[in-house]
């Protein structure tokens, strides 16, 4: 099990206005590429099988990462790291 936490500012930690809702549409963002997270505020809980080989993670990680892409493109377009 693990998690990234999603902040306006990577720097000083800055969390995201709560109203904007970062965590969850990200998460929607990552799901659509094919991988499931929790959501827990701006947190994204990541769970995978107990039997999971090496590809298995990478996969992981590589559907991840698309997902995280396309929702730091989401912020910056909407201009929700502003403070």
């Amino acid at each position: 099990m693990g998690g990234v936490e999603l902040v306006a500012d990577k720097a000083t930690k800055r969390a995201f206005n709560p109203r904007v809702a970062v965590g969850a549409r990200a998460s929607a963002l990552v799901q659509d590429e094919g991988l499931i997270t929790r959501t827990i505020g701006d947190t994204l809980a990541l769970c995978s099988a107990f039997v999971i080989t090496e590809d298995e993670i990478d996969e992981m990680f590589d559907r991840l990462a698309r997902g995280l892409d396309r929702a730091q493109a989401m912020v910056a377009r909407e201009g929700l790291a502003a403070a």
